[in-house]
């Protein structure tokens, strides 16, 4: 199950994933952390220390939110507390390059992280996150575009599908 904790610490936002970071969980966080940034807080920090696995939506939902937070926001994400496992998973996708390491303010360790609460996302909004997450995947360098090409070619079309019965 995905399960994760959040504390805003001064204008720093910060995140714990306990165990999986997963496509049933990241248009929320990305969502969430969307609004937090706009509103309270200027940097965001994943703290890994206690993630198991990420999947390739979690990890594409990371870069773009990346990407969209410096281009149009001038705000910062940052990993902290990255595991050795955890290292090597976001070097496979070309994530460790694009997202920086940094540590957030030590009163993080004292601070009360709250649960944050997963909605149910409709299958069409879905399917278009796991879409948007993969092609930005695919953006990041050849072997991650051969490598997930049959996945966003399915996602198009059941998203396709979607669009042309609505």
């Amino acid at each position: 199950m995905d399960t994760f904790k959040t504390a805003i610490i001064g204008k720093q936002l910060i995140i714990k994933i306990l165990g999986r970071g997963s496509f049933k969980s990241s248009k929320d966080i990305r969502d969430y952390i969307f609004e937090k940034l706009e509103k309270e807080a200027d940097e965001c920090f994943i703290d890994l220390k206690e993630c198991i696995s990420m999947d390739s939506t979690f990890m594409g939902m990371l870069a773009g939110l990346n990407f969209s937070l410096k281009n149009t926001r001038n705000k910062n994400i940052y990993f902290s507390n990255i595991t050795n496992p955890t290292r090597e998973l976001l070097s496979t996708l070309g994530l460790l390059e694009l997202i920086s390491q940094k540590m957030p303010n030590s009163a993080a360790d004292q601070s009360d992280f709250k649960e944050l609460p997963l909605s149910q996302n409709k299958p069409h909004e879905m399917a278009e996150h796991m879409l948007e997450s993969h092609a930005t995947l695919s953006s990041l360098d050849e072997k991650n575009k051969k490598q997930f090409k049959k996945v966003v070619d399915s996602l198009k079309e059941s998203f396709n599908k979607h669009k042309e019965k609505n």
